[in-house]
């Protein structure tokens, strides 16, 4: 029995995004882990859309979005720009972890609600 709170992984999302000065395609990977306080137990499959966030709509803001707010002068800002979207996405998410890799840099950075 989990009685901590939910934890949604986000794994391997690759998107070219057009990053630096001048603007070139980068091949992009994100990885998120999102904290909510949507608390357990969980326990088996359910349908209690309650504790359910819609994280599919995040995959589809970074692949489908994110590329035409472009271009991007570096990583840093494209992480910033992913970070401020799920800020806002559900007031659910409480924190997240955000690594990204563009090109042969990688990069990680996190942001608590309230801080």
């Amino acid at each position: 029995m989990n009685n901590e709170n939910l934890r949604i992984l986000i794994k391997q999302v690759a998107v070219e995004l057009p990053l630096g000065v001048p603007p070139v395609a980068t091949p992009c990977l994100f990885s998120l882990t999102l904290e909510t306080d949507i608390a357990g137990p969980f326990l088996g499959d359910t349908d209690d859309l309650h504790i359910t966030i819609d994280y599919s709509r995040i995959v589809r803001h970074i692949l489908q979005v994110l590329p035409g707010q472009g271009p991007f002068a570096d990583a840093a800002t494209v992480a910033e720009a992913v970070l401020a979207y799920v800020e806002t996405f559900d007031d659910r998410i409480t924190g997240q972890h955000l690594r990204m890799q563009a090109g042969h840099l990688e990069l990680e950075r996190n942001w608590r609600r309230g801080t």
